[in-house]
């Protein structure tokens, strides 16, 4: 929700992340749902998508898209 704050890692970069923290680490910024569908082999603590809902014509349909997705993919 914010611009401009830090630099993206990129997927491969947050996967290695993941695996070598040994705490929970959310993924959180710029991320829509092609990225959270990539994300979820990362095995991170949770994936935060504002902008993917609240930027959207009508966010609770699109927030049931999401999820409706992301269970699917899994």
């Amino acid at each position: 929700s914010k611009e401009g704050i830090l630099q993206a890692l990129g997927i491969a970069r947050f996967q290695r992340l993941v695996q070598a923290s040994r705490i929970p680490v959310l993924a959180i910024g710029g991320i829509d749902l092609d990225r959270a569908v990539c994300l979820q082999t990362s095995d991170c603590a949770g994936i935060a998508l504002i902008r993917a809902v609240f930027q959207a014509e009508n966010p609770a349909v699109n927030a049931a898209k999401i999820v409706q997705t992301l269970q699917v993919s899994c």
